[in-house]
């Protein structure tokens, strides 16, 4: 049920942007038209209370004489230089968060309003312009674009008690909606005394550990310590039920500060579970017990952030001093802070009328500078697009927009597409693989605002790589099967020079299933790291890192022996001595090259990727609907 009634509420209305937008489906050009409307808070929330006490009986004077809903004329606040403005064509305006749903008018009075004061105000000396009390609408300031009509929708009101019952069971169904929505109406108090004397925190565990779930109870301030009837923490049913749950959910309790020493009514600590567990396992533990054994005695989780309704696809740092992290799922791109531990920003990136699918993200650590790849599913053409922020504000900056036309065929066979990015100050340089698997070489001009050259580096291409500065370039041929090979270009020549386009250097015959380049500071040469292509039943294949000078001679440097099959290998930002890898059995390592060192972390088997921040002290991995930055732990030999 809805009630309908009128607030008295000032607003402006001002342009925000013009915009020309290409519709890849009409072929036409649409021209978008952007504003920004500003409310007085204090006025509006003044209202809304007004309101509510009226229990959304109309309450203005002329709403009394009529049953349609009346146009008034809105004000602006009194400090704003008040003039009259001549009607303009009609905009459509969005609802408010608030509920408020605006429909600008144009004025059906042929003459221009009165400026302010133009009109006589008897109550000018007793109430002062901004003033919240009904006014005479002839005497309303008019710095708005025209008259509007002002509808307040809204439901039943709140009830006075939390609904604790009804919250309790919609956290043993998991929903989510229900959940968020429920959770309005408690505050810090209600919600530490759960439902019959059990935490809520305890009841989503109950019902199977589901992350956002444990996340969004977490982020309304439910106590991570709160006890059940038996006095066990969440933590202690988490650790409990290892066997069935995730140890995201263990994770995500102790980053946000569970208490591991707490002892149940059997006088048992969370640390005592642990200890049975790892006796329990006899030296042997399972991929999900020796995550908890790493986390409980490590503590290197820092914080979990959870992607609502959609798999983490994932997740990357922006530059050191932003404390922030962008993640993505096929249709959102997000930016997570660290030090708040929420989602600051969170964008649905869609073209008009075609269904997109994002398939991948980078970014420049030194710009900050977002590349976005765009799978377009719904033109009559299959298009690939790829969007760059220059300094990867989205919500402030128009990307320069890169197209190009080739679908996935039926029964192609071809990787993922992905898109990769030179990492320095220098003008950038992109090497992308699009649907159909040709493989292209973008250079863009200083400002990232236009694209200077472009080069086909292969018909149907594998896994790729691009260094740091840009000037090398690998990519496997996969244009016939069975005799697969690396190709390797540059930039760079043997006098010292740098050409205007990529020029192809040598082919190495190897199949590799990952790899990674970085160029080598000290010479023109680059550094490729790669792990070739193995049956899963055989032995986990070394990773090999090769020296390649720019007049084609390769040398091997480093040869890594792992535990288990390599998935993905990378280099740190600007540093060829460290390579990050993560593994099948969900071990994420850290290898310094020349020490013969390695740092290791125990994640979780179904990473899709890992990241690791500049300064080499944090990473990221994305994992289900959620991701997780880390410490990097000291190094062992």
């Amino acid at each position: 049920m809805q009630h309908v009634g009128y607030v008295n509420a000032p607003f402006n209305v001002r342009p925000q942007n013009v915009e020309i937008i290409f519709d890849t489906v009409s072929q036409q050009q649409i021209l978008s038209f952007g504003f920004m409307l500003q409310v007085s808070i204090p006025q509006m929330l003044q209202e809304l209370m007004r309101f509510q006490q009226s229990d959304g009986v109309p309450s203005h004077p002329l709403a009394e004489k009529q049953a349609k809903p009346t146009t008034i004329m809105t004000s602006a606040p009194a400090e704003m230089n008040h003039r009259a403005v001549q009607p303009v064509a009609p905009v459509v305006m969005p609802q408010c968060a608030s509920g408020c749903q605006i429909t600008p008018k144009v004025a059906s009075n042929p003459n221009p309003p009165p400026t302010w004061g133009a009109q006589p105000n008897t109550n000018a000396a007793a109430k002062s312009p901004t003033s919240c009390e009904p006014k005479d609408l002839a005497m309303m300031p008019t710095r708005n674009t025209g008259p509007a009509q002002l509808v307040m929708l809204r439901g039943p009101p709140a009830k006075q008690t939390p609904d604790s019952a009804n919250l309790h069971q919609a956290v043993m169904k998991n929903d989510v909606v229900k959940v968020r929505e429920l959770l309005q109406g408690f505050d810090v108090e209600s919600l530490s005394k759960g439902w019959e004397g059990q935490s809520f925190l305890y009841s989503a565990l109950e019902a199977g550990g589901h992350v956002d779930l444990m996340s969004m109870l977490i982020q309304a301030a439910c106590d991570v310590n709160a006890t059940s009837k038996d006095q066990r923490t969440p933590l202690h049913l988490a650790l409990a039920q290892h066997a069935t749950i995730s140890p995201m959910a263990a994770r995500l309790l102790i980053s946000s500060r569970a208490s591991l020493t707490l002892p149940d009514a059997n006088n048992i600590t969370p640390l005592d579970c642990v200890r049975n567990l790892a006796m329990r396992s006899n030296n042997s533990p399972s991929p999900n017990i020796r995550q908890l054994l790493h986390e409980m005695s490590k503590r290197p989780t820092v914080s979990i952030g959870v992607a609502e309704d959609e798999d983490v696809l994932g997740a990357l740092f922006m530059p050191a001093q932003t404390d922030e992290v962008v993640f993505y799922t096929k249709t959102t791109l997000g930016v997570y802070n660290m030090i708040s531990k929420r989602v600051s920003m969170k964008q649905k990136l869609t073209q008009l009328r075609v269904q997109s699918i994002v398939r991948s993200v980078t970014i420049n650590p030194e710009t900050g500078t977002l590349i976005v790849f765009l799978e377009l599913a719904g033109a009559s053409n299959p298009q690939n697009l790829v969007l760059l922020w220059p300094t990867g504000q989205l919500q402030g900056e128009e990307p320069l927009k890169l197209s190009v036309e080739g679908g996935r065929q039926e029964g192609d066979t071809s990787l993922p597409t992905v898109v990769c990015s030179a990492s320095a100050k220098t003008p950038l340089i992109l090497l992308t693989r699009i649907c159909s698997g040709k493989v292209i070489c973008w250079r863009v001009n200083a400002a990232n605002s236009q694209l200077v050259s472009e080069t086909t580096i292969l018909a149907k291409g594998g896994p790729i790589a691009i260094s740091g500065n840009g000037r090398w370039l690998a990519a496997v041929d996969k244009g016939q099967p069975g005799n697969e090979q690396i190709e390797l270009w540059t930039f760079e020549s043997s006098t010292n020079s740098v050409h205007r386009f990529p020029k192809m250097l040598l082919h190495l015959a190897r199949r590799p299933t990952a790899m990674a380049l970085i160029h080598q500071s000290d010479s023109q040469g680059c550094m490729l790291a790669l792990v070739d292509e193995a049956p899963a039943t055989s032995p986990p294949v070394p990773i090999e890192v090769l020296a390649i000078s720019a007049d084609g001679m390769t040398s091997s440097m480093y040869r890594v022996r792992p535990e288990t099959h390599c998935k993905f290998v990378a280099f740190c930002h600007e540093s060829p001595d460290y390579l990050l890898s993560t593994h099948e059995d969900g071990v994420v390592v850290l290898y310094n090259l020349p020490q013969g060192q390695l740092m290791l972390s125990h994640d979780d088997m179904r990473i899709r990727t890992a990241s690791i921040s500049a300064d080499r002290t944090l990473i990221v991995t994305a994992v289900a609907e959620c991701f997780r930055i880390s410490k990097v732990l000291p190094a062992t030999n």
